[in-house]
């Protein structure tokens, strides 16, 4: 018999920054962000002991980071977000029967 019944998501965070970008894109280095995970300004995912990255949902404004004492890009969010090369995004042409992309 087959349970139908809804489960709970394993991590209720939508996605994962990983710790490399979120670090390019506010400007700081990793020491600095393990520093700020220590504060509890940002909080870190960690793989196997070590920092994988941080929920997209959970990340500190611009103000927050400044608070901390540290000063990052106002645009720190959407470089984030939209930092992508231009063929990140598949077209429909580039799909195959199979839904595979080639």
């Amino acid at each position: 018999m087959t349970d139908h019944r809804p489960r709970k998501q394993v991590l209720p965070g939508t996605g994962v920054v990983l710790v490399h970008d979120f670090c390019r894109a506010a400007g700081i280095d990793q020491p600095r962000l393990l520093a700020l995970a220590e504060a509890g300004v940002v909080s870190l995912l960690y793989r196997r002991g070590e920092p994988l990255g941080l929920f997209d949902d959970r990340l500190p404004t611009t103000a927050e980071l400044g608070e901390a004492g540290v000063d990052v890009p106002q645009d720190y969010l959407s470089r984030l977000r939209y930092d992508l090369p231009d063929d990140a995004t598949p077209r429909p042409e580039d799909a195959s029967w199979t839904m595979g992309w080639d």
